[in-house]
């Protein structure tokens, strides 16, 4: 890290502060000729993938106003690193607008993702042009898949898999909820799109309630647009913010029309978040002060029974 560190003074890159954003990931705020920047160093060869990726994102999007300007990115002795523009405003899970402009806008820029590229097979993208293996599948496979409903039934069940053989917390009512669930067999013929993967309020930034820009294009994916829609919607409905969530299919709908899976694939995706906090776990424990350990184990314990008793008021 410290080679890394002078490297950077070295091209008059200063650090300021480490970012508490990601959950994995060595991220840092500094200064570039009195400009903010973001800086993301990545220490593990085998995760070089993501700076590449990150780097092609932007460079694909480097017309888009939400999307952060590429500085450049390099890959030295045993680290690589991704410097980009830093946008100005706050992550807007910190304080979560109220506008109708800022969802608005987050509605319109997730339909001009969705727009820009289309694929033949729904998968894991390495780069925006080269699919890959999903790196949270635990396998040398590089999986391409026919429809949506086997994509993410894929990755639950081997998620489910993984957390029983660690027998972790709440592996258990996870592999009951799975067995039970009905999965969707009857799918519209929907093309799949270029996902962002994450789109949700930590991933967006807020400046005087409008939308200033987005962030973390690691987990994007050729997959089902409703996906995206569903991140974000069940995000405003853990924050008791649904209200707000008809701004963003307002604007989404200027560009795209709603995919006619998101009713079909709502209680699929339900079921897929709550799998995903229960595997980011360890991670999000890490990241939490230990005094706030208990009340989120009881949150997540809370929506799995509610969804084995389908009692889940998201599910209809």
């Amino acid at each position: 890290m410290n080679s890394i560190i002078d490297h950077l003074k070295s091209l008059k890159i200063e650090l300021s502060k480490p970012c508490e954003g990601g959950l994995i990931n060595n991220v840092w705020y500094g200064k570039k000729n009195n400009s903010d920047v973001v800086i993301k160093i990545i220490e593990d060869k085998k995760k070089y993938w993501k700076i590449r990726k990150e780097a092609s994102v932007m460079d694909s999007f480097k017309e888009n106003n939400y999307f952060s300007s590429l500085i450049e990115y390099n890959f030295f002795n045993d680290l690589a690193y991704l410097l980009i523009e830093k946008k100005e405003g706050i992550n807007a899970e910190e304080k979560i607008p109220n506008t109708k402009e800022f969802y608005f806008e987050c509605g319109k820029l997730m339909a001009n993702i969705h727009e820009k590229f289309c694929f033949e097979k729904y998968g894991f993208l390495y780069e925006l042009d080269k699919f890959g293996q999903d790196p949270s599948l635990f396998n040398s496979e590089t999986i391409i898949y026919s429809n949506p409903v086997d994509q993410i039934r894929h990755k639950l069940f081997v998620w489910t898999d993984f957390l029983k053989s660690k027998k972790m917390n709440f592996s258990q009512e996870l592999d009951s909820l799975l067995l039970s669930f009905d999965f969707p067999s009857n799918m519209p013929d929907n093309n799949p799109v270029l996902c962002h993967g994450d789109f949700l309020l930590k991933n967006l930034i807020e400046k005087n309630g409008k939308l200033s820009g987005i962030c973390d294009f690691e987990l994007m994916f050729s997959g089902d647009a409703s996906f995206d829609l569903h991140m974000i919607k069940q995000d405003l409905f853990e924050n008791k913010k649904n209200n707000l969530f008809k701004y963003l299919i307002e604007g989404y709908e200027t560009i795209n029309p709603i995919p006619e899976s998101f009713e079909p694939l709502n209680n699929l995706y339900r079921i897929f978040n709550a799998t995903r906090e229960i595997f980011t776990l360890p991670f999000m424990l890490k990241k939490l002060n230990s005094k706030k350990h208990k009340s989120y184990l009881e949150k997540i314990n809370i929506k799995l029974i509610n969804l084995i008793n389908k009692t889940d008021k998201y599910l209809i």
